[in-house]
């Protein structure tokens, strides 16, 4: 596989760098599990903290279930499972080098979006952090489409830093064999 500079970006020739790996999924699996999971909790805690009370899901679903451990346990599933399919579904990005082109990563974060919105919807429906009124919804959604976008930005510019930095270790190395 080589790897060459074009218009300031890697390009690869060679279609190995979208080979798949099991082993790279289990742990993006894994990891998505646990980061959903940690910021599930973590937005739990800030919401009994405005509340008054510890409480690991919301009331209506609590009420729903037939202890809080239950709720609780079903709770952190559910953000587990909001955690692995938006790490899964990042895989858009990798499906090909070419992704960074401009119109190729607007179409891949477009149908990213998409899918973590309605994952946000699904998981936001059976936990029952809609029941509230239409404004809670639209305060939830801008919440999540402001928090989203603050996330891509970061990895886009740290992604577009890398990028950066490996270009210049490739060019350093092309003049000192030229």
């Amino acid at each position: 596989m080589n790897i060459y500079k074009k218009n300031s970006q890697i390009s690869f020739d060679s279609v190995e760098t979208t080979s798949f790996s099991w082993i790279g999924l289990l742990g993006k699996l894994i990891m998505g599990f646990v980061i959903g999971v940690g910021i599930g909790n973590i937005i739990a805690l800030v919401f009994s903290y405005i509340n008054g009370g510890f409480l690991p899901t919301t009331p209506a679903f609590a009420e729903e279930q037939s202890t809080l451990l239950d709720a609780a346990l079903k709770s952190n599933l559910a953000y587990g499972i909001f955690g692995v399919v938006s790490s899964t579904s990042a895989y858009l990005y990798e499906i090909a080098p070419e992704e960074y082109e401009a119109s190729k990563l607007f179409k891949a974060t477009a149908f990213h979006l998409a899918i973590n919105i309605a994952t946000f919807f699904i998981i936001g429906y059976y936990l029952k952090w809609f029941t509230d009124g239409i404004w809670v919804t639209l305060s939830a959604v801008l919440i999540f489409l402001a928090t989203y976008a603050l996330i891509w930005i970061i990895i886009y510019f740290s992604t577009r830093q890398s990028v950066l930095a490996i270009n210049k270790q490739l060019e350093n190395k092309k003049n000192r064999q030229a």
